[in-house]
């Protein structure tokens, strides 16, 4: 049986995952070594502006505001994207095959079976980081819970091309994950695993919670005591993951229900984790419910993207610092990631909703500084990533 999850916690799985299949005329891709980015406070540094993303049903990345196309042939989209010098790396998916690309050249990353042909179901490469010289991946099978079959893994790719394999191990064999960070020879991924809590009429009453590997070993993430009241069970989401340092600091969603027949579920509340600590994030007027999607960290600050019940139609995309709440903006409007440049300025991706005759979808946007900026097509474009190169 699959368990009732709140609208909310939902909403944060459907951000990873926008894509368009509309179709028109495709942009001009744009020569990916251009250099037309912000200067760094006073430094006489650059730092330029990658969003990965959708454009018109395509894969795509935007640098300071202008558009890579990725992929052509097929639907697609970039999910994730990092950079090192002229090198680009993004990952995604392709015909809902996971998939990533390096300065523009694709290559499937479809797990195999043991007989070595790719795996049936879908596949979205989530998340990447770059960490000693190598370029990770981590690989989401994108079933509803609870019907995953397989656990989720995650993928070394060195400098050759050359592929390792790992696997994210879940006691019910139902994991989802989203996020990953290299720290040293540590690698952390952010997700979540799935408990059985009781059968329920002959069936099990499967319900996820947040979780974190660490090199592929499973650790559940603490809930915070004001949630427990609300229910004799805690569970939710881990979105996003970064370390500095020693720390290491996650961002999800956990909502208090009951494991017995009358099971209910509550909205999710926003909650971040430092080195396993939970913290929940308040909205603008106090307690809110919602759901933290992306965490940056730059020197002693903690910045998280997510998206709250502000109004009383719509959620609303806000950035929290140091536990602080900004709202970006009301409506249909989703965050979908955050980034920090070392200058102070904060850069938050997202989308926001269509829905008028002619046109049914979202459109990129990234604000910075709390300054919106749209990015792609009306109603066929999806923002989902942000990545700060400072040089």
């Amino acid at each position: 049986m699959r368990a009732n999850l709140p609208p909310v916690l939902i909403a944060g799985i459907v951000l990873l995952m926008i894509s368009c299949s509309k179709k028109s005329a495709k942009p001009t891709p744009a020569p990916p070594n251009d250099s037309t980015g912000t200067t760094s406070g006073g430094s006489g540094k650059i730092t330029d502006v990658y969003v990965a993303g959708s454009d018109n049903g395509q894969a795509c990345y935007w640098k300071n505001d202008t558009e890579v196309v990725l992929s052509t042939t097929q639907p697609s989209a970039a999910l994730s994207i990092s950079v090192n010098g002229k090198d680009v790396y993004v990952c995604g998916w392709v015909n809902y095959e996971a998939a990533y690309w390096k300065n523009g050249v694709g290559m499937s990353l479809q797990p195999k079976t043991t007989g070595g042909t790719p795996a049936v179901g879908y596949y979205y490469a989530r998340g990447g980081c770059l960490g000693d010289s190598n370029y990770y991946v981590c690989i989401d099978q994108g079933v509803e819970l609870p019907d995953d079959p397989t656990t989720d893994t995650y993928l070394k790719i060195q400098p050759s091309g050359s592929l390792t394999e790992y696997g994210l191990p879940d006691a019910q064999n139902g994991a989802h994950v989203y996020s990953i960070a290299v720290s040293g020879t540590d690698v952390y991924c952010a997700g979540s695993g799935i408990e059985n809590v009781m059968n329920i009429g002959g069936h099990p009453n499967l319900l996820p919670f947040a979780t974190i590997w660490k090199n592929g070993a499973e650790s559940s993430l603490s809930a915070p005591t004001s949630l427990e009241p609300g229910g004799d069970i805690v569970y939710g989401f881990a979105y996003g993951v970064a370390t500095s340092g020693t720390d290491v600091y996650a961002a999800g969603a956990l909502a208090p229900g009951q494991s017995d027949e009358s099971i209910q579920s509550f909205y999710s509340n926003p909650v971040y984790w430092k080195n396993n600590v939970p913290q929940t994030l308040p909205g603008p007027n106090g307690p809110v419910a919602g759901a933290a999607c992306a965490i940056a960290v730059s020197g002693s600050d903690v910045y998280i993207a997510g998206n709250v019940d502000y109004t009383d139609n719509y959620d609303s995309p806000v950035f929290w610092k140091n536990g602080v709440v900004s709202v970006l903006s009301t409506g249909e409007v989703t965050a979908t990631s955050i980034g920090v440049s070392p200058s102070g300025d904060v850069y938050v991706t997202g989308n926001v909703t269509v829905d008028q005759p002619g046109e049914d979808g979202t459109t990129a946007i990234l604000w910075k500084n709390g300054s919106q900026t749209t990015l792609g097509t009306s109603a066929a474009s999806a923002a989902n990533a942000v990545f700060l190169y400072t040089h």
